[in-house]
């Protein structure tokens, strides 16, 4: 059975407890968003290539990118290179709530590329 699996990595902001719950459902909608996209790329389960690749994008309020890069890479150049063309083209992202400060939002996504469940 094939499997990937979408974690998230974020550090919540210090606010009160409202807050905290707004950025985080912001955060869970943004890693469904995400998630809804990601497959597992023909040629890597031919060759049962698997791997973590982490990625770090950028986006800003309206929830288009403006930058992403591989922060670990999985060792597979097509791994890697699937997972940012997943990143572009899961924009726009939802857009970021008004009690939301800021103008871009960085995040890093582990995602993992893998041929069976994980135990």
């Amino acid at each position: 059975m094939r499997r990937i699996i979408l974690a998230f990595v974020a550090v919540l902001a210090v606010g009160g407890p409202a807050f905290a719950d707004t950025k985080r459902d912001w955060e869970s909608a943004l890693v469904a968003h995400l998630k809804a996209k990601v497959d597992y790329p023909k040629m890597a389960q031919l060759f049962s290539w698997v791997g973590i690749t982490s990625v770090t994008f950028v986006i800003d309020r309206k929830g288009d990118v403006h930058g992403v890069r591989i922060a670990k890479p999985s060792g597979s150049r097509l791994l890697d290179g699937h997972t940012i063309r997943i990143v572009y083209g899961a924009q726009p992202f939802p857009a970021a709530p008004p009690q939301v400060k800021g103008e871009q939002f960085s995040f890093t996504v582990p995602i993992h590329y893998s041929m069976t469940a994980p135990p």
